[in-house]
Formats: structure tokens, C-alpha cells, sequence
């Protein structure tokens, strides 16, 4: 599965590859659906996480809305589980990041030069509220992405957030 936005569409594109093609043959995918006006203004960021079979990301839109989707693989329905109004051009990037068995990260970054944390219960079939948490300081320009890192140690419970930003440093975080 790939999901995509682009252009100055407001819809986020499903697309389904057919397992005996090769990914890089262009008839090898399909749309399997669209999300039609999923912003109210033209969709500029995506980003996704998946766990087992749930698929969670978030969009975001030049009207400055945030929202986070989730979708199980047996099923075919997206919800829109949260949403959060930044205002027009605040902010640039956000990550999703599952901690224990209940809980989601939601990381977003911009131009006030933070790495502002909002947490939520992981429910792919309902929608639930993402609520502030804090925000991590250590930049000196707007955060332009925010990377998870895998996992690590031996009972995999060391992960690493990486920023990058305008002022030209990237920060490794502990979570």
C-alpha cells in the first residue's frame, strides 16, 4: 500500500500494488481509494506509521489544520481520529510514533523553532482527542522534518526522534 497527496488537490490517494508486478513497474499500482476535500486548503505534508496492520498518519494543509487518520488493513475506511488548527503556514512537518501498547506520539514541528509533543490513545476504529503534552526547545530556526528511529536495545524500548531545521543542526533526541 502507498498513500499519496500532491498538487493542489485536498485528497489523500490509496494506492494498491499487484503483488505478482514489480513495485517499480508503473501498472503494478492501482488506486484502491481517495479521500476526497480530506482539508479544507491544499494538502502539503504526509507522513505515516505503521503497526502490525494499522495504518496511522497524519496530513497536514496551507490553512495550518493537522490531522491524524487511521485505517486497519482488513478494513477499507479511513477515520479521521484528530485534528488541530495551527493557523495559516505554522507549521511544517510532523511525525507519529507508537509508545507501549496504547499510546501515539505525535510529534509537529515549524517555523517557532519547537518540537511541540501531543499524545492520544491508539484506537485505529474510533476518533479520539490529541492532547499537548510539551514541547522540546533546541532549535534557533523553523523545524523543517522529524524522523523515529527504529526500536533499539535488546528489549527494543530505546527510540530516537532526529530534528532537522533551518539553522542548519540536526538534534538527536532520546524517547
Amino acid at each position: 500500500m502507498l498513500v499519496s497527496i500532491g498538487g493542489d488537490e485536498k485528497n489523500i490517494v490509496v494506492w494498491e500494488r499487484d503483488d505478482a508486478k514489480a513495485a517499480t513497474d508503473p501498472e503494478a499500482w492501482s488506486v484502491k481509494q481517495v479521500v476526497k476535500d480530506a482539508h479544507p486548503d491544499t494538502l502539503n505534508y504526509l507522513s505515516t506509521y505503521i503497526i502490525g496492520d494499522e495504518l496511522y498518519f497524519t496530513t497536514m494543509c496551507a490553512a495550518g489544520v493537522l490531522k491524524l487518520w487511521s485505517r486497519k488493513a482488513s478494513s477499507n475506511e479511513f477515520i479521521m481520529k484528530s485534528e488541530l488548527l495551527f493557523g495559516r503556514n505554522l507549521q511544517e512537518t510532523s511525525a507519529v510514533f507508537s509508545i507501549g501498547e496504547q499510546t501515539l506520539l505525535v510529534l509537529v514541528g515549524g517555523y517557532d523553532s519547537k518540537v511541540h509533543v501531543y499524545t492520544t490513545i491508539r484506537s485505529s476504529d474510533k476518533p479520539t482527542e490529541l492532547k499537548f503534552a510539551f514541547s522540546m526547545l533546541g532549535h534557533m530556526n523553523s523545524v523543517k522534518d522529524l524522523a523515529f528511529s527504529a526500536p533499539l536495545g535488546p528489549t527494543k524500548e530505546i527510540n530516537y526522534l532526529a530534528s532537522c531545521s533551518q539553522d542548519h543542526i540536526i538534534r538527536i533526541w532520546k524517547v
